[in-house]
């Protein structure tokens, strides 16, 4: 059995004049039209509402405060709404459209600059690194900002996007691309990946789809470059006689014994190193963490650097031991000695590539090598595996004597066993 309702008084002007604040916000509701009440506020305020419980929640309609609107009047608006309740209906369905109408009106008004400012705060202070944070600044800084900086994210086109990639293309007279290709494909990543988010985030419509629908990455060609065993001993035995500082030095011969990424071993600190497990503990990779092998090459050298007091880096800068060592210094040395040595510009990069082609030759079991090198997907780490001319050869030269064997041996005849015949039956 319902409960019986407690009679109420009608709001009265004076009902409504007398109404005092309180520590806490609280209706007064009318004793004539249900659900029609005045809303108190804390501050003194005064609004008239219509509260009603609708398929079991609460629904709550503002009116308009007073005095603008009298009793009389907020009454009569109240009887309107109540009846439009009572049939089922949504009195907030209209505010809410025009809400979120103008807030999208607003998001897609956004410029491109806002989106990047966006897209700074929450995606690449979030999830990138801090050299991925720069290069991503340079190429905004340098081709997308000044391109559609203060184009709206809704007005843009592919064509805005495809003359900023293009752009980053070297071509000669002859209409041939001779350079760039990687900064385009560096600006096209960074550009889909951030119209992607333009569409997550509801700052562009989502009929209009992404911008670089239709359009072809740019591709880089793949880098064949592989380090002989004679360009690996020349390169070794120059960078003992390079000027550079020792940790310079260092840093390069670490590179050619272990393969690992050169910020890496920049970052590598005494505590992530124990050569008693004959492992190094990388906490923050590009793949995360990464628990590295390391050879007794690699150890002999670790075990040779002296420890500074008051110094973690294992290769500290050159002018302020407190931070890493610079990437360009390294960078700028392993050149320098490339080309004392007499070889072809050397970067640790290159370097990279040759001691995963030798750690993937050494492993037949993909996953081992993998974990040598510090990746965490087979199809990165087939990336930098390169096809020793030698070792093809010499593949090459043992299947094809296998099979001109098999050419000069004569066929097996076939022989078929005969069934004897089995006499006729005589009646």
């Amino acid at each position: 059995m319902p409960r019986p309702r407690a009679s109420r008084p009608p709001l009265t002007k004076r009902l409504v004049d007398d109404a005092k604040p309180r520590a806490k916000r609280y209706l007064m509701f009318d004793g004539l039209v249900h659900g029609f009440a005045l809303k108190v506020e804390v501050s003194g305020a005064k609004v008239w509402v219509v509260q009603k419980s609708q398929a079991g929640r609460s629904v709550r309609v503002t009116l308009g405060t007073y005095p603008d609107l009298t009793v009389d009047q907020a009454r009569r608006a109240s009887q309107t709404i109540v009846a439009d309740l009572v049939r089922g209906g949504d009195p907030n369905a209209g505010k809410r459209a025009a809400i979120d109408a103008r807030r999208r009106a607003e998001h897609e008004a956004l410029t491109v600059q806002a989106l990047w400012e966006r897209y700074l705060r929450e995606e690449a202070a979030r999830h990138n690194k801090a050299s991925t944070v720069e290069m991503k600044l340079r190429l905004w800084e340098r081709s997308i900002g000044p391109s559609i900086g203060k184009i709206a994210v809704r007005d843009v086109t592919g064509q805005h996007l495809s003359e900023i990639v293009q752009g980053a293309l070297r071509v000669d007279a002859r209409g041939t691309v001779t350079g760039g290709k990687a900064a385009a494909g560096n600006l096209y990543r960074l550009l889909h990946h951030l119209f992607a988010k333009a569409l997550a985030w509801r700052l562009r419509p989502l009929e209009l789809g992404h911008p670089l629908d239709g359009m072809e990455q740019p591709r880089v060609p793949r880098r064949e470059r592989l380090l002989s065993d004679d360009e690996m001993i020349a390169l070794l035995a120059a960078i003992d006689g390079d000027p550079s500082a020792p940790q310079v030095r260092l840093a390069i011969r670490l590179a050619a014994l272990t393969g690992w990424r050169i910020r890496e071993l920049l970052d590598l600190r005494w505590e992530h190193v124990r050569l008693d497990l004959q492992e190094v503990r990388l906490p923050d990779t590009k793949t995360g963490f990464s628990a590295r092998p390391i050879s007794p090459a690699a150890s002999v050298v670790l075990n040779g650097i002296e420890r500074r007091p008051g110094v973690r880096w294992i290769l500290p800068g050159v002018r302020d031991p407190q931070k890493p060592l610079d990437y360009d210094t390294v960078h700028k040395a392993a050149c320098r000695i490339s080309a004392k040595a007499g070889v072809e510009r050397i970067t640790p990069h290159i370097l990279r590539h040759r001691v995963i082609t030798d750690v993937a030759s050494a492993s037949p079991n993909i996953r081992t090598g993998m974990a040598v090198t510090g990746h965490k997907s087979a199809q990165a780490f087939l990336g930098y595996v390169h096809a020793e001319r030698d070792r093809a050869r010499s593949v090459a030269a043992e299947v094809g004597s296998r099979l001109a064997k098999l050419a000069e041996t004569p066929p097996t005849p076939k022989v078929v066993e005969m069934q004897p015949r089995r006499p006729a039956r005589r009646s």
